[in-house]
């Protein structure tokens, strides 16, 4: 019985009959072919009027978003309120002016990440699973950029 069990840790154990370095290869062949994927995706979106127009608000909400920040950010030593909680003595969290610059980066973010998750959903799932999901991508924005106009009017009037 033991002889069994250990010539059964010695299979379990060794080298598959394609060799170890077949895992490497096939990793980047799954790379590449995701990256041929998403790109193949783009091209077929970049052709689709619809994906143009969610693309064009997303656009226009950034826009938007970085005129509004270049009006209300102003550099100044004092602390601005950019967060409200319900909890606790001080409703408002402070910190630097500079801090605001996040919500800029959000948007940003949100809009680049949404487009390449939307391309892959284009791949995997079809244009209307892709082109639903983008446009809850501008809906995302589109309350993004209320919040932060509100946290950049509430701030404007401490400075």
């Amino acid at each position: 019985m033991v002889e069994h069990l250990i010539r059964n840790e010695e299979v379990a154990g060794s080298i598959p009959a394609g060799g170890s370095t077949s895992l490497l290869s096939t990793n980047k062949e799954v790379t590449t072919n995701y990256m041929e994927n998403i790109k193949a995706s783009f091209k077929e979106m970049i052709h689709d009027r619809a994906f143009w127009a969610s693309w064009g608000v997303i656009g226009a909400l950034l826009i938007a978003t970085v005129i509004i920040s270049a009006i209300y950010i102003r550099p100044s030593d004092l602390q601005v309120p950019v967060r409200y909680s319900a909890f606790g003595l001080a409703h408002f969290s402070r910190d630097k002016w500079y801090y605001e610059f996040i919500f800029v980066v959000f948007a940003f973010l949100v809009a680049v990440m949404h487009s390449l998750i939307s391309a892959r959903l284009y791949d995997v799932k079809g244009r209307q699973f892709a082109l639903a999901f983008l446009w809850m991508s501008v809906v995302v924005l589109i309350i993004g950029f209320i919040f932060t106009l509100a946290i950049f009017r509430v701030a404007a009037l401490s400075q």
